[in-house]
């Protein structure tokens, strides 16, 4: 998974550099590789950020530490979330 993303990565580098010197075909380059990125993302990173390998990633022992921090992260930001939803508008309009 590493050596994917890091191959993924230079190629959306070399896309990017070959787009700012307008060199032809630097645009499809970068938007190839900046699109297989996000979905590698999109479907990988919850794993991947938390450090679980690729082969554990349907195992339901590999998020037995991450049930509760996954629970209070969604407390705390849906809280949030309802207390700025609450909030009138025109009190940050008056600020």
């Amino acid at each position: 998974m590493k050596k994917f993303e890091l191959i993924v990565g230079l190629i959306a580098i070399l896309g990017a550099f070959l787009k700012i010197l307008h060199i032809p075909g630097g645009f499809y380059i970068a938007l190839l590789a900046f699109t297989t990125l996000s979905m590698f993302y999109y479907v990988f990173g919850f794993a991947l950020f938390n450090g679980i390998r690729l082969r554990d990633i349907l195992k339901k022992a590999a998020y037995a530490e991450y049930y509760k921090r996954i629970f209070k992260r969604i407390s705390i930001y849906g809280s949030l979330g309802l207390i700025l939803y609450l909030i009138p508008a025109s009190f940050f309009a008056a600020l």
